[in-house]
């Protein structure tokens, strides 16, 4: 089994930051290590810490905005960790939850439109930073 591996930054807000690869065997595995080095750099750093996700400009993958109905929630994250794909929710307000779903360029999606929990797919626009 292939390891989903991901390059994080952490950031205090106030000029500390910590870059790490963390490999693990799903997203959930994956989160529950982000979350540990983030809770040890809050204490090391005193302050809260947030974390994102470094994507290479070569990056083989394209990111999603996915929205489903809340209801298969549990249905799709199994989904998403079968794949191994790298994902992310947001909350909006009105809008509810929206994810951020990272799939190979070569992934056929029409599986992913095929889910009857799907209600809205859209490719996100890649944003490089010089």
């Amino acid at each position: 089994m292939q390891l989903l591996t991901e390059k994080i930054v952490f950031l205090d807000g106030r000029g500390s930051f910590h870059e790490e690869q963390i490999a693990a065997e799903h997203m959930t595995k994956l989160n529950e290590k982000i979350e540990g080095i983030a809770m040890k750099l809050e204490k090391k750093w005193g302050c809260p810490v947030n974390w994102r996700k470094m994507q290479p400009v070569e990056d083989t993958r394209i990111s999603l905005k996915i929205k489903i109905n809340v209801v298969f929630e549990k249905e799709f994250i199994a989904f998403l960790e079968r794949e191994q794909f790298y994902f992310k929710t947001y909350t909006y307000g009105s809008l509810g939850v929206i994810w951020n779903v990272d799939v190979p360029k070569e992934y056929d999606l029409a599986k992913l439109k095929s889910l009857t929990y799907l209600l809205q797919l859209e490719e996100m626009p890649i944003v490089v930073l010089d």
